[in-house]
């Protein structure tokens, strides 16, 4: 059987103290969100099923998402916690980046690497 090495980072994102970044808030669930970080450093925001919801905050006000390509530079509300991509990746890995606007088209996994990659 083929190993293949996983060419992205997954990190959790609620208030278990489990997850890779704790936000200390009652209204964030224990696995609120999941964030992943593409080879090519994009970012993938992923809600959990959360009871609260997980929003992007777009030109038109707050959009709830299932999931979504983010950038550093975004705004996210994980139920009624405000924060910015950046800062949850700066504090994660140590450092966040900047990347260009993603589409706010349809999301799938790759087949091979289970990569978010976005839908035309």
């Amino acid at each position: 059987m083929k190993h293949m090495k996983h060419s992205y980072k997954t990190y959790t994102v609620g208030r278990s103290p489990d997850c890779d970044y704790v936000i200390e808030h009652p209204t964030v669930s224990r696995l609120h969100a999941e964030m992943v970080v593409t080879r090519d450093g994009q970012f993938h925001l992923t809600d959990r099923v959360s009871s609260g919801g997980t929003f992007v905050l777009g030109p038109d006000g707050w959009e709830r998402i299932k999931q979504a390509f983010v950038r550093a530079d975004d705004t996210v509300r994980l139920a009624e916690a405000e924060l910015r991509v950046g800062d949850v990746l700066a504090k994660i890995q140590g450092a966040g980046k900047a990347v260009p606007a993603q589409s706010k088209g349809r999301v799938r996994r790759n087949i091979e690497t289970g990569e978010p990659e976005a839908r035309s």
